[in-house]
């Protein structure tokens, strides 16, 4: 599939340029796409830790602690991906899984709802 073989572009690239963050962060996200955060997880970490400044990067890299039942971990991660991008959708509905496997229900509630108004903004014409 075309899925599969970007994937497979990525990975050469990172063979060939293994500090490309944006491979990184690609790579990262198609592994979580296919339940495995396994695989996903050291190459969102690499990319977080060479572009700490980077929302991609530090979403990538709590969305895998998160699959891997790493909440803890994954809440500042996807925290400062938020102080990063605050309109970023994608960033709060991760927080809001984050909040909700801590046991914060309020904080999940808050975020869901940041999602659900971002979203809503951004289907308005």
């Amino acid at each position: 599939s075309n899925a599969d073989r970007a994937l497979e572009l990525f990975v050469q690239e990172l063979a060939i340029n293994p500090g490309h963050v944006p491979s990184m962060v690609t790579a990262a996200l198609e592994y979580l796409k296919r339940n495995d955060p396994v695989k996903a997880e050291p190459l969102a970490k690499q990319a977080a830790k060479k572009s700490p400044l980077d929302f991609p990067s530090r979403l990538a890299y709590g969305r895998a602690l998160l699959a891997l039942d790493r909440a803890a971990l994954a809440l500042p991660e996807l925290q400062m991906a938020l102080k990063l991008a605050p309109d970023s959708p994608p960033v709060r509905f991760a927080l809001a899984a984050a909040y909700q496997k801590l046991g914060r229900t309020a904080d999940a509630a808050r975020e869901r709802a940041e999602f659900t108004r971002l979203e809503q903004m951004r289907s308005r014409p």
